[in-house]
């Protein structure tokens, strides 16, 4: 897609099956927040890789962006991407695969979109 930023990938794990997973910090991409994620697994086998885009705003953390990929393969890659509210924030992302771990990307600095 032209147009999107860099991520920077800040969280990975891997889980009880394997599967290695990154989350990347969110980024400003054109006019929105935009952020990716992705796992690799050594089998091949039913899962979900699951994302959520949240703004780091006092204990409860809206989420303002979601997404999910769901295959039977080794490889997966999702990414979702926000309006929010037009306002500067400070955001982050959480990804798990299958419902397992959250694996947070650690936050941005203040990102403004602009739609």
């Amino acid at each position: 897609m032209a147009g999107i930023g860099v991520s920077t990938a800040i969280g990975a794990t891997r889980d009880s099956a394997g599967c290695s997973t990154t989350a990347n910090k969110p980024v400003k991409s054109g006019n929105v927040i935009y952020s990716s994620a992705s796992a690799s697994c050594p089998t091949t086998a039913s899962r979900t890789l699951f994302i959520e885009l949240h703004r780091s705003q006092g204990w409860w953390h809206p989420i303002v962006g979601t997404n999910s990929n769901s295959d039977v393969k080794k490889t997966y890659s999702t990414s979702t991407s926000s309006c929010d509210d037009n306002a500067a924030h400070v955001y982050f992302s959480e990804v798990s695969m299958s419902g397992g771990v959250e694996i947070n990307s650690g936050n941005t600095t203040s990102l403004s979109p602009t739609c």
